[in-house]
């Protein structure tokens, strides 16, 4: 990625040095006769500067990349359009006879033709080289991601379900088995599908939004073992899921986080779930109480962080995570495209 961004920067400092350059090296001495005739080249590199800045900076990353190529023409032609002839009417009216003793050099083009014309092969150069660059850097990633994949898969259950949350669940089945042996049945179901869940359907690494849903309703029906009767649980799933495609466990770590949190000293304790779509998003919100006297630092667990990461590689800048550590509370909001 480094070395894709070095190349990069080398292409646009030459670039805009042969565009410095080319006026005092073949515009003719009398450009030099005086400040002005030395600084007029800057009225076409100027509004160059403005086009190739907006075109890096706005066009190309919020609209041509977000597939709005109708609204990145319009966007682009404007820009263009409105400073050419800007420059038009700024040398009409600063036009005049020369200096005396000078001649105007005689040009092939005018000055707001010329910049027209290099606006445009500056736009189309720059727009080709990010689109080459992103390609080239998405490629890379996905290459990466290949190759963490088995990686990823092995250590899917440390990363992501804590082993420590398997014994403990265990430990209560065990108790169970005394007590209700028809709750001790349901829970190992519950426990076997899970395993199965992680280990088999998500090899692939996608699931299906129906799939992962009733995989949380198995892990916090497991959880609710563990858990005091007056902690408040809810979980709210959509009445009807749909059968669309997802990296899995995405949300294993934000539950296992407001279950360890949200269980303590406080006098009403709760974790609260939600899931839900909305306009092509998919929303997934969890909310705990936490203990004043434990302070900040639910945000920065080895298994947020590892899922923040792997937001990172699967949707790049197209995803919202938003953390909120809060005095009493912490939440969790995130939203992915489906």
């Amino acid at each position: 990625m480094h070395s894709l961004k070095r190349t990069e920067a080398l292409l646009i400092t030459l670039v805009w040095v042969v565009l410095a350059a080319a006026p005092y090296l073949f515009g003719g001495e009398s450009r030099f006769a005086s400040w002005r005739q030395f600084a007029r080249p800057m009225e076409v590199l100027l509004p160059l500067l403005a086009i190739f800045l907006a075109n890096r900076l706005l066009f190309v990353p919020r609209l041509l990349f977000r597939e709005r190529r109708v609204g990145y023409i319009l966007a682009v032609g404007a820009t263009i359009l409105l400073l050419t002839v800007g420059l038009y009417f700024y040398r009409q009216q600063g036009g005049g006879p020369p200096p005396p003793g000078l001649h105007p050099v005689p040009r092939p083009l005018p000055p707001y033709v010329n910049l027209l014309i290099t606006a445009i092969l500056l736009v189309g150069f720059d727009t080709g080289l990010k689109a080459a660059l992103r390609v080239l850097q998405s490629e890379r990633e996905k290459e990466e991601l290949e190759k963490d994949h088995v990686k990823s898969q092995l250590a899917l259950l440390h990363q992501q379900v804590s082993p420590h949350f398997f014994m403990n669940t265990l430990n209560n089945i065990h108790a169970l088995v005394e007590i209700s042996p028809e709750q001790a049945r349901e829970a190992i179901l519950q426990l076997s599908k899970m395993m199965r869940y992680l280990l088999y359907d998500t090899a692939q690494g996608r699931t299906t939004l129906r799939k992962e849903a009733e995989f949380m309703r198995s892990y916090i029906g497991l959880m609710k073992l563990r858990v005091p009767e007056k902690v408040e649980l809810a979980l709210n799933l959509p009445g009807d899921i749909p059968d669309v495609e997802l990296p899995p466990a995405l949300f294993v770590p934000f539950i296992e986080n407001a279950f360890k949190h949200g269980i303590g000293q406080q006098e009403r304790p709760f974790i609260r779930i939600g899931l839900w779509l909305e306009k092509g998003q998919l929303f997934f919100q969890a909310a705990n109480s936490k203990d004043r006297a434990a302070g900040a630092g639910s945000a920065s667990g080895i298994g947020i962080e590892n899922v923040r990461k792997r937001l990172g590689l699967l949707y790049g800048a197209d995803f919202h995570l938003e953390i909120k550590d809060g005095q009493d509370i912490f939440t969790v909001k995130l939203t992915i495209p489906i």
